[in-house]
């Protein structure tokens, strides 16, 4: 089918999408059980009494299920609305907030290939070496172990595309055109770029798998793998709004290999737990201190230097029990090398710096020498300073809200707060979580009023004790769970309930969502289809929908979601994508997503494969009856009466092509179709 008959049909869509009426839903009361489903491995449900309640309002069973599944979910599959109709709402919302007891085994076993995710932030920095570590290797390191360059580069084949990167960008910014460029065989960049030009999708793949291009497309093809076939969906929604919530960018420097321990270690275990240990994970992480600059934040008037500070990283080495020089030589040896020479030259950069520090390995910041001491103050601070980046995310984007009630010197406060908390250098053990008196403000601050003496570290703590539990952080908090799961606009009476349950239990979110999912305006009429799905949402929902069985590799879906305005861990500001319709809702966006459904309905998407049900193929006599077929069967109801025009005119137009293409394209056609349009935009 050809697309010139998309963009005539997006003046309708868009009316429709923006003029769609809501509806509402109704409850019981159980826990669940698992045991397999005999048909597709899914579970099926056992019950016993709980306590969540659910207030009627009026509206039938299939449409409480269905608005119950596009909101604590990515959306009902074909026979979810029975299997949970089997057991009550409340049940399985009861289960859904304890993913624990939920078996997940086909995700994990879809999973097991992902070589990076089973692997620590170190190991993905030996195996995957970033540019800065290449870098010194080839100036520093490598120079002084005797290796010549060559010796260098066949180890780190890393380095030559490096250099033709370096130089295919020098030559792009200085305007030239690569194609209209007289042919320069000597010229590595241009060797490299036709070699890139004539590889195909697939060869690209294979390249991108031996780089850290690796971490995000394994990273990002896991999370759309999880959100399709996790029966634990709440728990995968809920990571992925607090993933927005506390943001990182997968594309700033170093974020790209501390990503996947952000996400598992700092926001997964903690979605559903205390708000207060979601902030400290959060706080203490390496992507977090990168992506905001904490990392180099210290107090402008410490008196150190850079060999003092090494030294006192060494300390802090041996302390977690690694040794001085331990990461250089597993990345040499994941190469190859004998590491001999290397462990000689440690030993001997260690002697070195035990013998010019002497006692004063562990001296304070009075303690220096005198050269020091002269040093003109700003050449320190050219290295480290007060910054203000995390601070001033941590009060407005991440507890109190721009309104919370905090000035601009409650922002240095914090800041002077946090100085200290950095990470060990790439160089000496892969990026983790130290805490360096010798860079942290010892004098007292005042934060929101509160005096805080100084504790050193405990400092930073306090602030986040202080604001984990303060008023305007569950009035935000629960303000950003009732847009994510309500409405755009939600109703400040759940909003206040909310944030007095949060309260009232020191930040436990699964209360707080408790309180949320037994509410009357989260099952309220005017709840039902409000929300426009974002494109993530939107992806994984039509992959569930038309049960897609998706390949582990290449990860299109994925791809897909950047050119709909979402890429997987892509949001470069500390604010997320926004969760409103109005960042998502337009002509472009909506033909972007009306691409990704055609291609999805009709398998011309690789790695997406999807059968048609016979009954769909069955109810294919007319085009009424086929779109009628298909509303029950994508949206679990009757389609609007002018979504059922617009399709039945666009099928219509393209009926002379059936007649070579048979039944079954008429059909692809007509699914893909319903899925981009507005009604299943709508959440």
């Amino acid at each position: 089918m050809k697309n010139r008959w998309l963009r005539p049909l997006l003046a309708v869509w868009l009316a429709i999408l923006l003029g769609v009426p809501t509806y509402g839903l109704s409850a019981s009361a159980f826990v669940l059980r698992t045991t397999a489903d005999e048909s597709k491995g899914r579970p099926s449900y056992a019950s016993a009494k709980v306590s969540l309640a659910i207030p009627e309002t009026g509206l039938g069973e299939d449409e409480q299920i269905t608005h119950l599944l596009n909101r604590i979910g990515f959306g009902p599959r074909p026979g979810d609305v029975e299997r949970v109709k089997q057991v009550g709402i409340a049940a399985y919302l009861e289960q859904q907030l304890h993913p624990e007891s939920i078996p997940d085994n086909d995700v994990e076993e879809r999973l097991a290939g992902f070589k990076t995710l089973q692997m620590t932030t170190r190991e993905l920095f030996a195996a995957y070496p970033p540019p800065q570590l290449l870098r010194a290797i080839e100036q520093r390191i490598g120079p002084q172990l005797g290796m010549d360059p060559d010796a260098v580069g066949s180890m780190f084949p890393e380095l030559e595309r490096l250099r033709e990167r370096r130089e295919r960008r020098q030559r792009e910014q200085a305007g030239e055109n690569a194609e209209k460029r007289p042919r320069d065989d000597d010229n590595p960049a241009t060797r490299e770029l036709r070699r890139f030009k004539r590889m195909t999708p697939e060869e690209r793949m294979k390249r991108a798998m031996t780089s850290p291009a690796r971490i995000q497309i394994e990273l990002s093809q896991a999370k759309l793998l999880r959100a399709v076939y996790s029966e634990r969906q709440l728990q995968e929604v809920m990571t992925d709004f607090w993933f927005n919530h506390f943001n990182v960018f997968i594309g700033k420097g170093l974020v790209r290999w501390m990503t996947t321990s952000y996400e598992y270690e700092a926001i997964r275990p903690h979605a559903l737990g205390k708000f207060r240990d979601l902030l400290g994970a959060t706080a203490q992480h390496p992507a977090m201190l990168f992506y905001l600059d904490n990392w180099l934040s210290a107090d402008p008037n410490a008196n150190y230097d850079q060999r003092q500070l090494r030294r006192r990283y060494f300390s802090l080495l041996r302390e977690q029990g690694m040794q001085p020089g331990g990461f250089l030589l597993e990345v040499l040896r994941q190469r190859g090398m004998d590491t001999t020479k290397a462990e000689r030259l440690i030993a001997r950069r260690m002697a070195q710096l035990n013998e010019s520090g002497g006692r004063g390995a562990r001296r304070g910041r009075r303690g220096l020498d005198s050269q020091q001491r002269r040093r003109p103050a700003q050449q320190q601070q050219r290295r480290r300073g007060l910054n203000e980046n995390y601070a001033r995310e941590l009060l407005e984007l991440h507890t109190l809200g721009v309104e919370g009630g905090y000035t601009q010197q409650d922002v240095i406060e914090v800041a002077r707060c946090f100085t200290g908390w950095t990470m060990l250098p790439l160089q000496l053990g892969a990026a983790q979580f130290l805490y360096v008196d010798e860079l942290h403000d010892q004098s007292t601050k005042v934060v929101l009023g509160h005096k805080i003496e100084n504790a050193g570290q405990r400092d930073g703590e306090r602030v986040l004790d202080m604001l984990a539990r303060h008023p305007s952080t569950a009035r935000f908090i629960s303000t950003k769970l009732a847009r994510r799961f309500v409405s755009d606009a939600p109703p400040a009476s759940l909003v206040e309930k909310m944030a007095q349950t949060f309260l009232a239990t020191d930040g436990d979110i699964r209360a707080v969502l408790r309180t949320l999912f037994s509410s009357e305006e989260f099952w309220s009429p005017d709840a039902v289809r409000a929300k426009v799905k974002m494109p993530f949402e939107f992806v994984v929902s039509a992959a569930r929908v038309t049960e897609a069985e998706l390949d582990d590799l290449p990860p299109v879906l994925a791809i897909g979601l950047r050119g709909l305005g979402q890429p997987l861990y892509g949001a470069q500001p500390p604010t997320g994508y926004k969760d409103t319709a109005e960042a998502w809702v337009s002509t472009g966006g909506l033909l972007s997503r009306m691409k990704i459904a055609l291609g999805l309905a009709s398998n011309r998407l690789p790695g997406a494969h999807v059968d048609l049900p016979r009954e769909l193929l069955r109810a294919a006599s007319t085009n009424d009856e086929l779109i009628a077929a298909l509303g029950q069967h994508v949206l679990g109801r009757d389609v609007s009466t002018a979504t059922r025009q617009a399709l039945v005119a666009e099928l219509a137009k393209a009926e002379s092509e059936f007649e070579s293409a048979g039944r079954q394209a008429r059909v692809r056609l007509a699914l893909g179709l319903l899925l981009a349009s507005p009604e299943f935009q709508r959440q």
